[in-house]
């Protein structure tokens, strides 16, 4: 099972060593769906982000593209904080800065690097 972004790679190195293999697409990413555009818009007027978490590529790319559909500020001005390097470089290719990238995926880590990091930034008084 795999989401319909995810490359061939895995199962081709499957089917090499001999395995019979099903391909089944499990789920397909919707990048910057319509539906969104209103909470982000509602989110980014509520005050300021310290940070945005991204869990993959395909939410760095939706963020943007979200941002520049409701004409809002340059998101990529806010912090990232990233589950892993992929996604770290994706942050970076489209203009984030990386302020911290967990150690390991999954949400427990995700959690604890946002708030390590968002203790160590200065505080605006």
């Amino acid at each position: 099972l795999r989401g319909d972004l995810a490359d061939h790679e895995l199962p081709d190195a499957l089917r090499a060593r001999g395995a019979e293999v099903d391909d089944v697409v499990a789920y397909r990413t919707v990048e910057a769906p319509d539906s969104s555009r209103r909470l982000l818009r509602r989110a980014i007027e509520a005050g300021r982000v310290e940070a945005v978490l991204f869990t993959s590529g395909s939410t760095v790319r939706g963020l943007v593209a979200l941002a520049a559909a409701e004409s809002l500020i340059d998101v990529t001005a806010i912090p990232a904080i990233c589950i892993g390097p992929e996604t770290a470089r994706e942050a970076g290719r489209l203009g984030f800065r990386v302020l911290a990238e967990a150690p390991t995926r999954g949400a427990r880590a995700l959690a604890a690097t946002t708030a390590e990091a968002l203790a160590a930034q200065p505080q605006e008084i």
